[in-house]
């Protein structure tokens, strides 16, 4: 197994290689690496954004696990990530990407009040580490989910479509909200999650991964604006 991983890791060195020789003078690669969820929250923005104000930096982006993306990231196959849970390991820069915060939501508009909370329908998602710890505070000796997934995306595709309930960004269920698709359940905690880009202490300095951190403020600052305003507009119509 580990021969294999150590073949997979020069193989796709190669590749990686391979690209950058074969872009233009004065363009920089920059490899991007984050999870799905990641990607619809935050990501896709950002990457839109340097693209269009960063045409210097030939952008590469491929989504996979937290855990093979630290790997990756170590290993220098990537050269930036976005991660719920970066690894504190020496030789790594963590900075501070955005906040949001994961609400209890249901497709049931009864399903107002906690206690009324059931098993088979509600859909656990593994934000990680940290939310796994506030999860078994806030429910202590809870039985198994009717289904575990890995990724937001995929709970609310299932609520959407058969029901239930679950733990999603806001960011994530705004419009659902909104449209009285799905329905807060009131009395349920909020577990804040941070997302944070990581990247090699040796990259600090380049060019690409700088203006990488510097849009990256932008869009999230562009984005705060856009949560006031939609709450703004929530308030009005109330």
């Amino acid at each position: 197994m580990r021969l294999k991983q150590h073949a997979e890791t020069i193989v796709q060195g190669w590749e990686r290689a391979k690209l950058e020789i074969a872009l233009d003078p004065g363009i920089e690669g920059l490899m991007i690496g984050c999870t799905n969820d990641l990607w619809d929250l935050f990501v896709l923005s950002w990457v839109k954004a340097l693209t269009q104000k960063a045409p210097k930096i030939a952008i590469q982006v491929e989504a996979q696990s937290p855990d093979m993306l630290s790997q990756r990231l170590i290993n220098g196959l990537v050269d930036v990530c976005f991660l719920f849970d970066p690894p504190h390991t020496s030789g790594l820069i963590l900075k501070h990407a955005f906040d949001t915060n994961l609400i209890m939501v249901s497709s049931e508009p009864k399903l107002q009040q906690l206690d009324q909370f059931n098993l088979q329908n509600y859909y656990m998602v593994n934000w990680g580490i940290s939310f796994q710890s506030k999860h078994n505070q806030y429910f202590p000796g809870l039985d198994v989910p009717a289904a575990t997934f890995s990724s937001g995306s995929m709970a609310l595709d299932i609520l959407l479509k058969e029901g239930g309930c679950a733990f999603l960004p806001e960011q994530m269920v705004r419009d659902a909200l909104q449209q009285e698709i799905l329905f807060p359940v009131e009395d349920s905690p909020v577990i804040e999650r941070s997302a944070y880009l990581v990247f090699k202490e040796e990259l600090e300095s380049r060019q690409s991964v700088q203006v990488a951190i510097q849009m990256m403020r932008e869009c999230v600052k562009q984005q705060e604006a856009q949560l006031v305003k939609a709450k703004d507009n929530v308030e009005g119509w109330e």
